[in-house]
């Protein structure tokens, strides 16, 4: 700058001691130097000021290349804000103790739904408990096997032709708007079985189940529901002979038993006579002579 002004300038002096603050003897000194030395000395500081900024892009460049030093500066930094300007925390941090994560079954929104399983083995739920089972379109010769209806948040059980009882999520089954997907996707059963019946409910609900050889008992719900692929054995069911489509018991509503075999034959006899069981073979409802049965000639076929 100063070599600028004595250029640029008819008169530097006052010049320079304006803009540099300077005495007149200090100006008259700074004048009386040639310019070639002045020059050297604005060389001299230009080179020692590059010099400077040099040794800071090396710097500059040793902390980009390295994510140790870089977090090491920031932390620096940071304290350093942290004594310059921080101070107490003003609202408290306390931990909870009822925090929870919330299950998949908690978030739904609860809603009711029909369970429809076609006589190939293939589900799907439809919602609300208005549609008519019988109404749904089904693949080729297939068709309606068994439907129940309860909400979305409950298990759905299947129980096929061996007495096994398989649990499936209300809320997984596959939408009715579609022909749904095979019951052997989502469980593993024995090859050639046959599905029978489908139920949903609460843990005390109870239900009749009875087989083709004659045999029932009562259960609740609860004992039907497996969290295994592989289900549970639920009703020990005699050679030959089949599992019925279960049916809901209100002991408000029902009182007597109708057990009907295939000839025509028909029993009725006091709800209370049947025994409530976990799981197992269960009592005689209907004598079928094992000659008969095993023939062919007669079965249980239903009862209500």
């Amino acid at each position: 700058m100063v070599i600028k002004i004595i250029r640029e300038s008819d008169e530097p002096k006052p010049e320079i001691i304006k803009y540099f603050k300077i005495s007149e003897i200090q100006a008259n000194a700074i004048l009386e130097i040639k310019l070639r030395q002045l020059a050297k000395l604005e060389q001299i500081k230009l080179e020692e000021e590059k010099s400077m900024l040099v040794d800071e892009q090396k710097e500059i460049e040793k902390i980009l290349g390295s994510s140790s030093r870089l977090k090491t500066l920031i932390k620096k930094e940071l304290l350093e804000i942290k004594a310059e300007y921080g101070d107490d925390r003003n609202s408290p941090i306390e931990a909870s103790s009822s925090a929870k994560v919330f299950s998949e079954e908690e978030t739904l929104v609860t809603e009711p739904i029909t369970v429809i399983l076609s006589s190939a083995g293939w589900i799907r739920s439809a919602k609300g408990h208005e549609i008519d089972p019988t109404s749904l379109n089904y693949r080729g010769d297939d068709s309606l096997q068994d439907f129940c209806r309860g909400r979305n948040n409950q298990n759905a059980v299947f129980l096929d032709s061996q007495g096994k009882a398989y649990s499936i999520a209300g809320h997984t089954l596959p939408s009715a708007r579609g022909l749904g997907d095979p019951i052997t996707g989502r469980v593993s059963a024995d090859s050639g079985v046959k599905f029978i019946s489908t139920l949903i409910g609460n843990d005390e609900d109870k239900y009749m189940i009875m087989n083709t050889a004659g045999y029932g008992y009562i259960s609740e719900f609860k004992n039907m529901v497996s969290n295994k692929k592989s289900g549970r054995a639920f009703m020990k069911i005699p050679n030959d002979a089949e599992l019925l489509r279960a049916i809901h018991v209100r002991e408000d509503d029902h009182r007597f038993i109708v057990a009907a075999s295939n000839i025509g034959r028909l029993l009725i006899f006091p709800l209370s006579e049947l025994p409530i069981l976990p799981k197992g073979k269960g009592n005689k409802v209907v004598n079928i002579p094992k000659v008969k049965f095993e023939s062919g000639e007669e079965s249980h076929s239903s009862s209500s």
